[in-house]
């Protein structure tokens, strides 16, 4: 089940990798909402103002 998340993003290098790799990168760390993503799953990306 193909599912769709909210991606909010700042700073031109970033949105230009994450557009650039067609892919994202999280920390280490365990997160609850990283968890629950899954192949096939929609982010949508929200680029702060200014960027």
């Amino acid at each position: 089940m193909e599912r769709v998340f909210s991606l909010i993003l700042r700073g031109r290098d970033t949105i230009a990798w994450v557009r650039g790799e067609e892919r994202m990168a999280f920390p280490a760390t365990a997160r609850p909402e990283v968890e629950r993503l899954a192949g096939g799953d929609e982010l949508l990306i929200y680029a702060m103002r200014g960027t």
